[in-house]
């Protein structure tokens, strides 16, 4: 049985945690054992959701500048689960995801990172998170935009490894007549 572990920041009410929930729940649980492993408390109720589809859920409770500056102490946790496997979701994530060796590394892209970071931090602080952003993402195996916009504006960094996926789909949602 191979190992899945999924990173996110936290276990919020957003739209990262409703993909990760879309993506636990879509997973054969008899070829697959999963893990979540989230850096801050949530106040969702995504645990409730996914409990029955995974093996653990890992909630660190740590903070921003342990994930930057000493990110050994996460990786031993990711270690000790041994996955096959490491999905991430997010800058954090994305960065810790990129500490790893030998093993499959993929993150799904949330949001337009050039035009979103500045828009959320300023010019010049959303410039330099950009820059960071796309270091840590050069080292994933695979980067997954939440839409095909997302992928557009993302293949000027150059990166190879991107592909991309509609997003804001419910699983059970049928559309019928409809070209997608």
């Amino acid at each position: 049985m191979k190992k899945i572990l999924f990173i996110i920041s936290s276990l919020d009410n957003s739209g990262p945690c409703k993909v990760l929930e879309n993506q636990i729940l879509a997973i054969n649980k008899s070829e697959y054992e999963v893990y979540v492993m989230s850096f801050f408390s949530g106040n969702s109720n995504l645990e409730k959701k996914i409990e029955n589809n995974v093996k653990k859920i890992i909630c660190l409770n740590t903070n921003r500048l342990s994930c930057l500056f000493n990110p050994y102490k996460i990786i031993a946790v990711i270690k000790k689960i041994k996955p096959d496997v490491v999905h991430s979701h997010g800058l954090l994530p994305d960065y810790i995801n990129s500490k790893l060796k030998n093993i499959k590394k993929i993150n799904t892209l949330h949001c337009n990172i050039y035009s979103d970071y500045c828009y959320e931090y300023g010019k010049l602080k959303g410039k330099i998170y950009v820059l960071l952003h796309l270091f840590v993402l050069k080292k994933l195996d695979k980067i997954v935009c939440c839409s095909r916009s997302v992928l557009v504006d993302m293949k000027k960094s150059k990166l190879k490894n991107l592909q991309y996926v509609r997003n804001g789909i419910e699983l059970n949602y049928k559309l019928n007549n409809v070209n997608v």
